[in-house]
């Protein structure tokens, strides 16, 4: 009979944990900005003397151009991004390996653009107010980039900005391999990863394979990218609740589900489900626990089905 954990849904990450990563991250946050702002914001010794520099409308005019440039840029490489599945045109083979490469360097660029462009336009009206109470010229300036920059970042730690090209992904991969839209809207989107191994060893996305997940009354069916299973619930030695700390899932304290299974050839294997295209963290950790209750209700009827 299998094991599976007593309580599918509240086994979420302890609440100082989750607290501890974001103090974390966010007083990292803060003190180099601090930090900036002290090197960077007091005047030089130069500082008292009259410094010939363009009127302040013209300068706000062209800081309000290149930030609507540049917001615009962002919106336009986003845009193409999702459209082309990062770059991806041939479903024919597998496409999650290269992806995740393409993926990390997006997420990398493309907020940046849109970063920069919010920053240009808060300079455009706060660099007058800024010079007014002291900041060097350079300083006045680059604050609302650097405030525009860090507001942001912190906020992408909680949005998945590419939810919507994880499914596009998926689905144009799955419907090259013949699996049909009848059969997609039945299925959930997942990804898989091998909890034996730290997250903190891969470079860029944790998961080692995405697809879509089945649960029929005899059988789990996953059809990935480059691997497929299909696991009668004898076959699922145990299921468990575990938090991956290294990934920034464990900030909304998502604990993933964990199989321990008898592969065809005797062999056990584990495997960490992940839930993909969904927008948020928190929406991470209602669909991982929505995702768990189903299949340990699938397994708590097992023994009806094997006697």
């Amino acid at each position: 009979m299998p094991t599976t954990s007593s309580n599918p849904i509240s086994t979420g990450g302890a609440k100082w944990k989750i607290v501890t990563g974001w103090v974390v991250i966010v007083g990292v946050t803060i003190i180099s900005v601090v930090f900036w702002f002290y090197v960077q914001g007091r005047p030089g010794p130069e500082g008292d003397l009259p410094q010939e520099s363009a009127p302040n409308w013209l300068r706000s005019i062209l800081l309000f151009g290149l930030g609507g440039f540049g917001l615009l840029a962002g919106a336009v490489a986003y845009f193409i991004v999702i459209q082309t599945q990062c770059f991806t045109f041939n479903f024919q083979r597998q496409v999650w390996s290269g992806a995740k490469d393409k993926i990390y360097v997006a997420n990398i660029l493309v907020p940046v653009i849109f970063m920069i462009g919010a920053g240009l336009l808060l300079a455009a009206f706060l660099t007058p107010v800024l010079e007014q109470t002291g900041l060097s010229k350079d300083a006045a300036w680059l604050t609302p980039i650097i405030g525009s920059v860090v507001v942001l970042q912190l906020t992408l730690v909680w949005v998945n900005l590419w939810a919507p090209l994880e499914n596009r992904l998926i689905t144009k991969r799955l419907a090259a391999q013949g699996v049909t839209p009848e059969q997609m809207q039945l299925g959930s989107f997942v990804g898989l990863s091998d909890p034996t191994r730290s997250s903190m060893k891969k470079l860029t996305l944790v998961e080692d394979d995405v697809g879509m997940l089945w649960l029929d009354p005899a059988r789990l069916v996953y059809f990935g990218d480059k691997e497929q299973f299909n696991l009668t619930p004898d076959q699922v030695l145990s299921a468990e609740r575990k938090v991956d700390a290294a990934s920034t899932t464990a900030l909304s304290g998502t604990a993933h589900l964990i199989l321990r299974v008898r592969q065809p050839d005797g062999t056990e294997r584990q495997i960490r489900l992940h839930t993909e295209g969904v927008w948020t963290l928190g929406q991470k950790r209602t669909a991982m626990n929505a995702l768990a209750q189903r299949i340990n209700e699938w397994l708590a009827a097992a023994p009806a089905r094997t006697t």
